[in-house]
């Protein structure tokens, strides 16, 4: 998978027709306990990406619904659609 082009700027200084909004990234800060994020850091190596590749990610799942299991479940119900 190609890297895509990322621009890292204040909000307020990018151009929303140029730069397609999945793609901005919000520079935060948050604390996670110290295990969690030795977990995570293990979790993403294994996977061979980075760690903060993988809480982006694994919160893209939970709270926009992007689970394996609801791919599947969009897919079945795509099929059905076109047989039944």
């Amino acid at each position: 998978m190609a890297k895509k082009k990322i621009k890292y700027a204040k909000k307020s200084t990018l151009d929303l027709d140029e730069f397609d909004p999945k793609y901005i990234k919000v520079l935060i800060s948050t604390r996670l306990d110290e295990n969690v994020l030795q977990a995570v850091k293990s979790a993403a190596l294994e996977r061979g990406i980075g760690y903060q590749t993988l809480i982006n990610q694994t919160l893209k799942d939970r709270f926009l619904g992007n689970t394996e299991e609801e791919k599947i479940r969009r897919i079945v119900r795509e099929e059905l659609k076109k047989t039944g």
